[in-house]
């Protein structure tokens, strides 16, 4: 989760060092290739206490735009086919919600969530690979943990555990490329490490499984273009 000057709710672990690791799956080729090329890249720009949305060629050699602005913004993420993009944001409420908009210019806004209670949240959203759903992390009322959920990207219906562990912290689900498989992070073990569930094609989740093991926290995991690997943080302490 980036460093915000205004805490959010997700706590994560104090650290003193951190270590890019790459994990390699032996999972199956995506059935379905889509086009990829290096478009505009996302970021939440945080200045005197205010997040937004900017978007900016990965060149670098153009000036950053100015993309959603209302509200305190974070966590933006793109569809596989670069035509929508969520973002968690404090609007409507004193909690912070899983929003949509159009990615090329910000607009058609909608709200995905709906967090009611005292400490409730939904943030850090990640979409499947056909647009139809986001993952992401949150908290109800009376939950002593976050836990990672999964709702239809047009905000019908409720949202669902993907896979409870309630005395535990999931946090940042994401999907794979090929949407056969979720990685999150979790304390089940009691540090934080890596799990992986398969995602049926009616969005059911079973077959979990413990991807890394360890006194250190893993956590920040994004997946390769083929689903086959995974790079992520790990933490190391007294470094």
């Amino acid at each position: 989760m980036p460093p915000l000057t205004r805490p959010l709710p997700s706590p994560r672990p104090a650290w003193t060092a951190l270590t890019l690791v790459l994990l390699i799956l032996q999972t199956t080729q995506a059935a379905h290739r889509h086009p990829r090329h290096n478009g505009d890249i996302a970021f939440a720009d945080l200045i005197l206490g205010k997040a937004d949305i900017m978007t900016v060629g990965p060149e670098g050699s153009s000036t950053p735009r100015l993309l959603i602005e209302e509200g305190f913004n974070a966590h933006p993420a793109y569809s596989l086919d670069g035509s929508r993009l969520a973002f968690s944001c404090e609007r409507d409420s004193e909690n912070f919600e899983v929003y949509t908009a159009r990615a090329s210019d910000g607009l058609d806004q909608q709200r995905v969530t709906h967090s009611p209670g005292v400490g409730s949240y939904s943030m850090v959203p990640s979409f499947s690979c056909d647009g139809t759903h986001i993952a992401f992390e949150g908290q109800r009322e009376g939950q002593a943990f976050s836990q990672a959920y999964v709702v239809r990207a047009d905000g019908t219906g409720d949202a669902t555990l993907i896979y409870p562990q309630p005395d535990a912290q999931q946090v940042g689900p994401k999907f794979s490329p090929n949407c056969k498989q979720l990685c999150f992070a979790s304390t089940a073990g009691g540090a934080q490490d890596l799990y992986l569930v398969d995602v049926s094609h009616s969005y059911a989740f079973t077959n979990l499984r413990r991807l890394t093991t360890g006194v250190h926290n893993d956590f920040s995991r994004s997946w390769s273009p083929d689903s086959k690997q995974i790079v992520f943080n790990n933490q190391i302490k007294g470094v």
